[in-house]
């Protein structure tokens, strides 16, 4: 955990968040201290940030990941939920390796 934060490390994390918004990466921070968190509000670091992207836990910062990384996914393949609900996904596009058995029995001459 940290305790104190300095205006060189409030300078790091601000540039370590536009480069990684470059990239389409969102930066969290998790259990932040009152005097932390008092410093990365006075800065602006944390209007920049994002107040949603501060959490109490590591746990809770995770799970919002992944189910942003979710959400993300899904908002690129919409076409695999359209229809009746069900995937329509075409299962050699997804598993196109035949393996032993599988594969084609000889034909006959």
């Amino acid at each position: 955990a940290v305790a104190h934060i300095d205006t060189s490390a409030l300078h790091t994390l601000h540039e370590m968040h536009k480069n990684f918004l470059r990239r389409g990466i969102h930066l969290c921070i998790t259990n932040p201290n009152a005097k932390v968190m008092r410093r990365l509000l006075s800065s602006g670091l944390m209007d920049d940030i994002g107040r949603e992207h501060v959490f109490v836990s590591t746990h809770d910062a995770v799970n919002h990941c992944l189910s942003q990384m979710d959400c993300d996914e899904m908002s690129k393949h919409p076409s695999d939920t359209e229809g009746n609900g069900d995937l329509n996904l075409d299962v050699e596009e997804v598993f196109p390796l035949k393996l032993g058995a599988e594969e084609d029995p000889p034909k006959a001459i």
